[in-house]
C-alpha cells in the first residue's frame, strides 16, 4: 500500500499529504510505459510487411491522488498559504525526481514534471490531483556508481539490468589517469543474447592525456577536464560510453590500453507505474 510520494527529494508527508483515491477505485488498467509504434512497409509482390522502426510515440504519463488528513485520521483544509506553498514545491519548469512509499517501487524514480489541480469538497481544499509527465516513456532506478580499477590488461564488469533491450548513456564517466599518454581508449564489449559471434563494441578515445588528470563525459554527451587540456574535443574522437542489455544477456565487459580508475554513474531503465 502506497502512503506517500517524493517529489525532488521532498516527502509529502512534510505537507500532511498522503495518496488516496477520491472516487474510491484503486484497481484496473494501470499505464507501465509501453505505447510503442512498429512502422512497416509491404513487402513487393508478397503477403508480408517488413518492419523498418520501433519508437515511442509519447512519454509515460500518469495521475494520482492525495489527501491532507491528521494522525488521527480526519481530513484536513489545505489553507490558501499552504497551498501556495505546495504549488511552488510541486510545478517547476524542469523535470525533477518523483518516487513513492511502497514496496517493490521504492528505488523507481521518475524524472517528470507536475500538473497540480486543487480538489474542493464543500467549498473548501481537501487534496490534490496531480498528473506527471515523464522525460520518457519510463521511470530510472536509483543511481547506481560502479568503480573500476583498469591496469590496460584487466577486465571489469558492469550489469545492466535495465527493463528495456538496448542501450543507455550513463549520467557520468569519470575517467582518472594514471600516467602521461598518447591514446587512452576506453572500451565496452557486449555479446549478444550470450553469441560471441554478435557483439557490439563501443571505444572511447582520447588522446594527448595528462597524469592526474580527469575526464568526465554525461549523458547530455558533455566533455571536460580538471586541467588545461589544449584541443580535447579534436583528441576525443566523440564515442561516449554505453551500457548494453537485451533479454538474455546484460553483462557489459570494460577494459582499457592503459592504467586508469573509472567511475560510472547509472540509473537502469524502470517499466510500471505503482500508482
Amino acid at each position: 500500500m502506497i502512503t506517500q510520494f517524493e517529489f525532488d527529494g521532498i516527502k509529502s508527508s512534510v505537507f500532511g499529504l498522503y495518496l488516496c483515491s477520491f472516487n474510491g477505485k484503486s484497481d484496473g488498467a494501470k499505464p507501465v510505459g509501453n505505447e510503442i509504434t512498429i512502422n512497416t512497409v509491404k513487402a513487393p509482390k508478397k503477403n508480408r510487411f517488413i518492419q523498418t522502426g520501433i519508437t515511442y510515440e509519447t512519454p509515460l504519463t500518469f495521475s494520482f491522488q492525495v489527501v491532507k488528513y491528521n494522525c488521527w485520521g480526519e481530513d484536513m483544509e489545505i489553507t490558501p498559504r499552504e497551498l501556495a506553498k505546495i504549488m511552488r514545491w510541486l510545478v517547476r519548469k524542469d523535470y525533477r525526481y518523483l518516487r513513492f512509499d511502497q514496496t517493490g517501487w521504492d528505488n523507481v524514480f521518475y524524472n517528470c514534471t507536475l500538473k497540480v489541480q486543487k480538489y474542493e469538497i464543500g467549498g473548501v481544499i481537501r487534496g490534490l490531483d496531480i498528473e506527471a509527465t515523464c522525460d520518457a516513456p519510463w521511470g530510472y532506478s536509483e543511481r547506481k556508481e560502479h568503480i573500476l580499477n583498469l591496469d590496460g590488461t584487466n577486465a571489469c564488469s558492469i550489469f545492466n539490468y535495465s527493463d528495456e533491450d538496448g542501450g543507455i548513456l550513463p549520467d557520468l564517466v569519470r575517467i582518472e589517469v594514471l600516467g602521461n599518454y598518447d591514446l587512452l581508449c576506453i572500451t565496452n564489449t557486449f555479446s549478444m543474447n550470450q553469441d560471441e559471434n554478435k557483439t557490439k563494441t563501443i571505444n572511447v578515445e582520447i588522446n594527448n592525456c595528462k597524469q592526474g588528470e580527469i575526464i568526465e563525459l554525461d549523458r547530455h554527451k558533455n566533455i571536460c577536464s580538471s586541467m588545461v587540456h589544449d584541443g580535447l574535443i579534436n583528441d576525443f574522437n566523440h564515442v561516449f560510453l554505453e551500457l548494453f542489455s537485451d533479454f538474455n544477456q546484460y553483462e557489459n565487459v570494460i577494459t582499457s590500453n592503459e592504467r586508469c580508475n573509472v567511475t560510472i554513474y547509472i540509473r537502469e531503465i524502470r517499466k510500471g507505474v505503482p500508482v
